[in-house]
């Protein structure tokens, strides 16, 4: 839960004490544990508005139409915290798709979008380079230390596991254990902790997992 904590106002002579907003704290939670576990037993319906998905055999499914979200009912009460979800690309008709993580911009901490973005349709490519791009970036761009740094990635239809790991002004992607892609904030000392939202664009994806655990 997240503590609040305020001081009290000394009072003028001859006038009302004075008011102090509350100062939120961040509770102390051991790296490692586990904040968050999808359980979607009961459907969806904590997942906010849930267009363009649906449960199929016991795990979340979306439809081909565009910017289907899923809002993570969990919002992180700590700074440093790593959110995984276990995936599959089951079909991707027409180029141009994508499955991201995505955190908002608040008024003091840059957000950022983490995943793989321009999915291929099956055929031929113009070019044996052409390939969809794993990255991490920042919202606004401005904010980050260096440009984005997007690496080829295919995920063809085999199950992956996403790493979104926050820490400080830094953002990590990692696909299956492996490092594809860092974001570091040059304004912020902090990164959005949310609301974190699962979205799939022009692609069929099928989720077995999510978990946010303290880092």
């Amino acid at each position: 839960m997240l503590a609040a904590c305020s001081t009290g106002g000394t009072q003028a002579s001859g006038g009302p004490a004075a008011k102090v907003s509350p100062t939120p704290t961040v509770p102390n939670v051991p790296p490692g544990t586990v904040l968050f576990r999808a359980d979607w037993s009961h459907g969806l319906s904590a997942w906010g508005n849930t267009k363009g998905w649906q449960i199929v055999n016991g795990m979340p499914m979306s439809d081909l139409s565009t910017d289907n979200a899923l809002t993570v009912p969990y919002l992180p009460v700590v700074h440093n915290y790593v959110i995984e979800c276990r995936f599959q690309v089951v079909r991707v008709p027409h180029s141009g798709g994508y499955f991201i993580i995505k955190a908002p911009r608040t008024a003091d901490k840059d957000g950022y979008t983490a995943g793989i973005l321009g999915l291929f349709a099956p055929g031929a490519r113009k070019s044996p380079y052409s390939n969809p791009e794993a990255t991490i970036y920042l919202d606004p761009l401005d904010h980050m230390q260096s440009h984005m740094a997007p690496i080829d990635y295919d995920p063809f239809n085999n199950w992956h596991t996403f790493r979104v790991q926050i820490k400080g002004p830094a953002g990590d992607l990692f696909i299956d254990g492996a490092d594809s892609s860092t974001a570091v904030s040059a304004q912020g000392e902090w990164l959005s902790n949310g609301p974190l939202q699962i979205i799939s664009s022009g692609a069929i994806v099928r989720i077995s997992s999510v978990t946010i655990t303290a880092l």
